[in-house]
């Protein structure tokens, strides 16, 4: 409580106050706008950081995502040149079929078997943007590591022909430190003709 010099008894109020005939604020008032500048300031950038977070996280599932219908795309159609060429349907992919899968590298064109520690992080080509297993000066190992499994022994006869069910799995490490992933399942077909 402010009480006035001359009269102790009589308390004045506080906006009655003044110092050289100006009014002050009380140390209260000066706390709340502080904290309400603060808010102000902070609430925006908070804004932002979950923004630019949201989007690698979305630049991440794209490229993975390119990555995973990339694989699936060579598969459909080294299937549909093997039919060309009169081969086997799944000639060139029998390292994709089982439990440890396999790499396929459509700038190379080549399918290995991955080990069996899994498959190895798919490198990027810095002057192309091209994605591969390919090592030299322009490429560098991405975050990304896709593998293909063929499952062929469940598949049921299917108009005449044979099925396979494919699937294309692209994983890579996030910041928070859990693993992003895309999976792509697509059943491709063996009809004769």
């Amino acid at each position: 409580m402010i009480f006035n010099r001359h009269n102790k008894k009589n308390p004045m109020p506080a906006d009655s106050l003044r110092v050289n005939g100006q009014a002050g604020f009380t140390i209260i008032e000066a706390l709340v706008a502080i904290f309400i500048l603060m808010l102000a300031i902070t609430a925006p950038l908070l804004s932002a950081s979950l923004g630019i977070r949201n989007t690698d996280l979305s630049r991440d599932r794209t490229a993975a995502a390119f990555l995973a219908q990339d694989a699936a795309e060579y598969i459909i159609t080294l299937k549909d040149q093997n039919a060309l060429q009169g081969k086997s349907w799944l000639a060139g992919l029998g390292a994709c079929e089982g439990n440890g899968g396999c790499q396929i590298d459509s700038v190379e064109e080549k399918v290995n078997g991955c080990s069996a520690e899994g498959c190895q992080p798919i490198s990027i080509n810095q002057n192309t943007g091209q994605y591969g297993y390919v090592s030299g000066a322009d490429w560098q190992t991405s975050k990304f590591t896709r593998t293909v499994t063929f499952d062929t022994q469940s598949s049921q006869p299917t108009l005449g022909g044979e099925e396979a069910l494919v699937t294309v799995g692209v994983t890579w490490p996030m910041q928070n430190g859990k693993t992003g992933s895309v999976m792509i399942k697509l059943n491709i077909f063996n009809i004769p003709a």
